[in-house]
């Protein structure tokens, strides 16, 4: 008589290829959802430029309230726009400002507005080759940018106007 059944080598060898695709499928997940936190600012660095522009054509400057300067962390860039762009919630600014906060990886942010320009570069959580941010700005750019977020300084402005390098 013969014995139905799987061997101990049998039950080992399936057991080892579930494990081998279940670390590729968490793998692709870790990337998937890494991906989709740099859409997610992306997307709300353009919500936060089209309300830029919303202010700009309803009061005719960037800085209505505040003085023109440039900031090199969240808590100054979100100091800044509030400030410059006069009443921020009614704006929209703050709260896309708070919204993006919460969402980029540590490290610096860096920002600029000027009465005729604004801009600004935040880190990515994976950047693609040697380009380590996102960028946008009033001219309309929104694009990767290769900036060193460890260091400070004004990276965004360039012959006294801000914009995305």
């Amino acid at each position: 008589m013969k014995k139905s059944g799987f061997t101990l080598i049998e039950l080992l060898v399936v057991i080892a290829i579930i494990g081998l695709l279940a670390s590729i499928v968490l793998t692709s997940l870790s990337t998937a959802r890494t991906k989709s936190r740099d859409a997610a600012i992306k997307s709300q660095m353009e919500q936060a430029r089209k309300q830029a522009a919303l202010f700009f054509a309803n009061r005719g400057s960037y800085t209505n309230t505040g003085s023109a300067s440039h900031q090199d962390t969240i808590g100054e860039c979100n100091l800044l726009l509030n400030t410059v762009f006069d009443d921020a919630l009614s704006d929209g600014i703050g709260v896309m400002m708070n919204s993006i906060q919460s969402t980029i990886p540590s490290g610096r942010t860096f920002c600029a507005v000027y009465a005729d320009s604004w801009a600004l570069a935040l880190p990515l959580h994976s950047p693609t080759g040697s380009n380590t941010g996102w960028c946008v700005d009033a001219g309309g750019a929104a694009k990767e940018v290769s900036i060193n977020f460890g260091s400070t300084g004004a990276p965004l402005i360039s012959g006294g106007v801000a914009r995305c390098p």
